[in-house]
Formats: C-alpha cells, structure tokens, sequence
C-alpha cells in the first residue's frame, strides 16, 4: 500500500487529515477464472493473455473512517445548515400529511435512482409494477425493486439500535433477487474483483477500481460502524457514508442503488427525515459527471468539496419536496370538493390514501379502506372516476387498474423541475 492518492487533485479538507485513497498492487490473471476475485461475466473462452493485460492491477486501499474525526470548513458547514433547516420545514411544517407524501417521494426518488443505472420507467408504469399479478416490463419492475428497497432502508428508524451489514444486505437482496444475471448474488457482499468503466475482460484502464474483494467485510464493519456514530450532523454522515459506501463497492451489481439508499438509512435513523423522504438523488443524478467528480473529490481527500455537492442537492430536494406538498395538498382539496365525500366514507378513506398511492387496483383498494365490503369500495371507485379523481388504466374486465393522474403529474413535474439527466461518461456494463 502507498500513499499516492486516486482521483483528483487533493484540495480542501485533505490538510485537515480526511484521508485520501492509496493503490495497492494485486496480481492480475493472464488467464481469465484463475483467481477467485476475478469478475464471474469473464468469458473463459476465445480470451488471449494480451486482452487480459499485465499481471498485476493497481486497486483502491480505502482507509478506515469509523473512528476519523470529521472538520468542515465554515463554508461547508453554513451549506450543511441550510440543508438541514430545509430539510426540517419539509418534514415538519407543511400541511401534508408527509406519510401519505413518503410514499410519493420514494416513487420520485427510486427511478432517478435507477436511472443512472440505465433502468428508466414512467410514473405510471411504476405504480402498475408495484401492484401484485400485474405484467409489466422488466425496467419497470426493477424500478419496483428499488421502490421496496427504498422502503426498508427508511424503515428501521430507530437510532438507539445499531445498525448492522446484514441490514445492508437485506436492501441488496430486494434490490437484486429478481435479476436474472446477478440474482444470486443478491444480498451477498463480492468475491471477486470489480471495476468502473474501461472494458469487460480486465481492469486494466478502468476509472476506477474498487479495493480487492478480502477488504470488504473489513471495509463494511468499518463504514457500519461509522453509520452509526451520533457527533456529526446527518447531512454530513449522510454524504460520507454514501461515498465511502460506492467507493468500496461491495456488490457485484447494484451498488449505485443500495449506496442511494443508505442516504435515506442515515437521515432516517439521526431523525432529521422522520415521516418523508428528500429526493436527493434526483438532484444528484441530473448531473451524473458531476456526481462522479464529487466520488472523484471525496476519494482525493476533499471532503469539503463532496460533502458541500452533496449539501446543496439536498437544499434543492427539499424545497422542492415542499412545493410538491404544498400542491399535493392543493390536489387533495380540489378531490374533496369534487367528490364531496362524507367524513369516514370509503371515498375519503382513498382521498387521504391516494397521495402516496397513486396507482390502485382491487387488492389495494381493499387493503386502504381496512376492509369495507367491495361493493362499497367499487361505488366509491365509480364516485371517484365521475369527479376526475381516477381514471382507469386498464379498459375493464380483470385486473382492473385505476391511476390519479394529477399525483403522478406532479410527480413527474417534481422530477423535470429537479433537472434531467445529464449524459453519464462511460462505465463497464457491469461496474
């Protein structure tokens, strides 16, 4: 191991002692399958030595963070306030009821999370992936897949009990368990070398090359126990722990998502999201050389740089997470006096409802009224659809499927408001 650094050019924080990368020289096979860390898609036919490359490969030696103090620059940490205050009047000020809006969030959240990973779905096609017995194809329902991961990152709430890796792991197998290609590695931490960008036979030229597989349980204890620290303010663990999190890229696929919703783990266990989710990869995905500069800086030892990013992407979530709300709350108002629906009826059950469920069938209907008899959920469907609240996606007869298109049209305004994608420079196939 040395002290030469990866990355960029060591600027801000890296004077007051957040460490940057070294390089560690590992062997490299001339034959691919020789080794138990070399990547499983090799192929191990028609490959000769010289597309292998050299024997050895430089990979990442990540230091550990666990126990590293954190010191900001005033500048940086005037950013992490006002992420914070912004933050805190999204989740407790606004008139929505921000259990209902989560839900909205997390749709808004998980395909900008999964766009970067060349997986894209409408809002529309999302909601229907989310429904039970529903065909829909296969980016929506990997889209779905990250929707429920999303979903148990937020769920453990509870600061006061450690976080473990097999928490980690668990949002990695709902994430992956369902992919055809990678779906037994889900929920499991590599085995074998992995890279970004460059070419699919060998690591030789890539961007980046994570550290070698023996490190990662060591790496992810380490980083577990950083997630867990209570001195710093969340916005800053929140960043740290997401770049050290894709920088020691512990999966073999998925780590771009799993990484995302750690965010959401550490804001949700420190309390500062306690009933909504701020999209902050949206934000961050709109400028996708911009989100690897910032992994770049934060691997050079500039914490300041990567966490001030980081910080103003979740000032610009949230503000815009509470104009969301605010129009949520608008929407739901204009239901109310169109179906004029009588306090406790099935109809304002769904009106409360909808929000953070904007694609319904008869499954769910019935699991949001707390079982009313079907013909009463069915009249209040029928109400709702002569009012404009739902319209029906699926042209009748079985597996019947109903939307609110003013909530996915919000939704969908929140996302081209938070900035389109940009173009991602090139990465491996399976990075």
């Amino acid at each position: 191991m040395t002290g030469e650094p990866l990355g960029r050019g060591q600027t801000g924080s890296v004077l007051s002692g957040w460490p940057s990368l070294g390089r560690e020289s590992r062997p490299w096979p001339s034959t691919p399958g020789q080794t138990p860390w070399a990547p499983s898609w090799i192929p191990t036919d028609g490959a000769s030595a010289e597309s292998i490359g050299p024997h050895t490969v430089e990979v990442a030696a990540v230091p550990p963070i666990a126990d590293r103090a954190v010191a900001l620059g005033p500048t940086t940490s005037d950013t992490v306030a006002a992420a914070q205050a912004a933050i805190r009047v999204l989740d407790e000020t606004t008139t929505v009821d921000l259990t209902a809006l989560a839900g909205g969030l997390l749709r808004s959240e998980s395909v900008a999370s999964s766009k970067i990973e060349h997986l894209d779905a409408s809002q529309r096609e999302l909601g229907m992936a989310m429904l039970r017995g529903v065909p829909v194809h296969s980016a929506a329902a990997h889209v779905a897949a990250n929707v429920r991961a999303m979903t148990a990152a937020v769920a453990p709430g509870a600061g006061d009990v450690p976080y473990h890796v097999v928490d980690l792991l668990h949002i990695h197998r709902l994430l992956m368990e369902a992919d055809p290609y990678e779906g037994g590695w889900a929920g499991r931490l590599r085995t074998m070398q992995n890279w970004v960008g460059g070419g699919e036979l060998t690591p030789h030229g890539a961007l980046f090359v994570p550290p070698a597989p023996e490190r990662v349980p060591a790496l992810m204890n380490d980083l577990v126990r950083f997630c867990n620290r209570t001195d710093l303010d969340p916005i800053t663990q929140a960043a740290i722990a997401h770049a050290q999190f894709e920088t020691i890229h512990p999966f073999t696929d998925g780590n771009g998502r799993t990484g995302r919703a750690l965010v959401h783990v550490v804001l949700r266990r420190r309390g500062l999201t306690r009933r909504t989710v701020v999209p902050v990869s949206t934000v961050l995905l709109a400028d996708v050389e911009g989100y690897f500069a910032g992994l770049d800086d934060y691997r050079a030892g500039d914490l300041d740089g990567w966490v001030t990013r980081f910080a103003a992407a979740a000032t610009r979530a949230a503000s815009s997470g509470l104009r969301l709300a605010t129009d949520l709350a608008a929407l739901r108002t204009r239901w109310q006096e169109a179906a004029r629906a009588r306090r406790g009826s099935a109809v304002a059950t769904l009106l409360e409802a909808l929000p953070g469920r904007p694609v319904v069938d008869i499954e769910s209907l019935r699991e949001l009224t707390g079982g009313v008899a079907d013909k009463n959920i069915y009249a209040a469907i029928d109400r709702l659809v002569a009012s404009g609240v739902l319209t029906e996606l699926s042209g009748g007869g079985r597996n019947r499927v109903w939307a609110a298109l003013g909530v996915l049209e919000l939704l969908e305004r929140l996302e081209g408001e938070l900035g389109r994608r940009s173009p991602a420079r090139a990465v491996s196939p399976r990075p």
